[in-house]
């Protein structure tokens, strides 16, 4: 309804693209973001940029994702799921050491997020937890950060 009433609503583009994204359509996410983030490149834009770098993951373009992720990091280092996405996104990558230095950044501002189960149980707690999105990181993100060690447990 409020893109419909109006169509450069970068606020409700974006979380059009994030609820796509969350429901484990990260393809049909890519471009709701990427439009948001071109019509206000400043609200939102370091989590926009997080989520799209995930999405850019998912659909296996890494490079791409890792760029963003690290854009994102550069805005805000302080969110620790940027830091385990672009674990994630290194490790698919067999940048194994740059993702450990990930992981162990995102355990300094987050410590109990220690292993995949958390990372699941965190994102369950915060409704991040449809089937779609969880199966898209278990073959991305998850993936990526088992790679470098990060414990399923």
């Amino acid at each position: 309804m409020a893109i419909a009433l109006d169509r450069n609503n970068s606020f409700a583009i974006r979380h059009l693209g994030q609820l796509l994204e969350f429901i484990g359509q990260p393809e049909a996410a890519i471009p709701y973001i990427e439009k948001a983030l071109r019509l206000n490149p400043r609200e939102g834009a370091g989590v926009a940029r997080g989520n799209l770098g995930a999405c850019y993951m998912s659909v296996g373009q890494v490079d791409k994702a890792i760029g963003l992720v690290r854009q994102a990091l550069t805005e805000n280092p302080r969110i620790f799921w940027f830091h385990l996405v672009l674990a994630g996104a290194l490790g698919l990558n067999g940048d194994i050491d740059e993702a450990k230095t990930e992981i162990a950044a995102s355990l300094k501002l987050k410590p109990e997020i220690n292993s995949v189960a958390a990372w699941r149980a965190w994102m369950a707690s915060t409704g991040l937890d449809h089937p779609g999105f969880l199966a898209q990181a278990e073959k991305s993100a998850f993936a990526g950060v088992r790679v470098a060690g990060f414990p399923d447990e």
